[in-house]
């Protein structure tokens, strides 16, 4: 009788260790999953451009390995609720800021654009710029195409550079120099943003299709080579 007891109290005592065991081993396995389902489901917006944001690597492709069925099911996580003063662009692959600026509203920011865009200037474009008008060191003369748009300045005495990219809602001013690199200056790099000499009756060239063909720095017309993409010329 005694053997039968303690064999009976042993098997209990057995089972319930297996039991007490299996329970301990899958909980911590649940709140592991819980913080990792939440990250996913809350990123961050995008930030825009700034001026040491010139390499176009915020706009990666994604890892080969990500699951195809969850990223089309998913193409823009985030961008679906937008934050007032934001813009969805690149197809819904970015989210850049309202242009900064006085009379720029309604107007996003600089544009990342994709390595296989041929119209984009390194890794950037505007969609539009916008004339102001006159403000304070920025009364020169606008030239304009037959959509409005302007294409060209013509500079005035006591222009600067920044405040025709002022007039002009161009709210990253290195883009300016960007545009007229071959044929003013000597802003051969993308990285080579200081301030461009300006003098009066200068050409600025405003239009990412004539950055070749429009421009000159107190009568020369100059013509150096640079190192980063630019759309088609015409």
């Amino acid at each position: 009788m005694r053997t039968t007891r303690w064999a009976v109290l042993s098997a209990v005592v057995t089972a319930a260790a297996v039991v007490g065991g299996c329970s301990t081993g899958d909980e911590p396995a649940v709140e592991q999953n819980e913080p990792a389902q939440e990250a996913s489901q809350d990123p961050s917006p995008a930030a825009p451009p700034s001026d040491r944001d010139v390499d176009g690597s915020a706009d990666q492709p994604s890892d080969d390995s990500t699951d195809t069925a969850t990223t089309t099911e998913q193409p823009s996580p985030g961008f679906e609720d937008v934050p007032e003063g934001y813009y969805v662009v690149d197809n819904g692959r970015a989210m850049v800021a309202e242009r900064a600026g006085a009379g720029c509203e309604g107007m996003p920011g600089l544009e990342p654009r994709p390595d296989d865009d041929e119209h984009r200037v390194h890794g950037y474009w505007y969609s539009q710029l916008r004339d102001v008008g006159p403000i304070a060191r920025a009364t020169g003369e606008a030239i304009y195409d037959d959509d409005g748009q302007p294409v060209a300045y013509v500079a005035a005495p006591g222009d600067t550079m920044r405040a025709i990219a002022a007039r002009f809602c161009i709210d990253h001013y290195p883009y300016l120099e960007w545009i007229n690199a071959i044929r003013r200056g000597d802003r051969t790099s993308i990285m080579d943003t200081a301030s461009m000499t300006l003098y009066a009756g200068d050409t600025i060239n405003l239009n990412p299709y004539t950055i070749a063909t429009v421009g000159d720095e107190n009568g020369v017309v100059r013509d150096n080579a640079i190192d980063f993409h630019i759309p088609p010329q015409h």
